[in-house]
């Protein structure tokens, strides 16, 4: 009966379609969006396997102390003062 009321009313049977498409559309989307959030979850599961495959347990040192030495062979001579003002 729905659809013999379809001919007598077009504007009924654009609504009817342009809401199956909307529909259609909205379930492919939905689909993809699936697939993307899969697609980044195995990303960041790759990344972490990475990181923890490559990178070891670090470790931190304590205070490096720096002290500076001369070089064997070189000693700071003065300069020799010239006349010249």
């Amino acid at each position: 009966m729905a659809l013999s009321a379809l001919p007598r009313f077009p504007l009924l049977g654009k609504i009817v379609a342009l809401v199956l498409v909307l529909l259609a559309l909205v379930i492919a989307l939905q689909m993809v969006s699936d697939i993307v959030a899969e697609r980044e979850g195995r990303l960041r599961e790759a990344e972490a396997s990475v990181a923890a495959s490559l990178a070891g347990s670090q470790t931190v040192l304590g205070p490096i102390l720096r002290a500076t030495a001369a070089r064997p062979g070189r000693r700071c001579r003065p300069r020799a003062r010239t006349g010249r003002s």
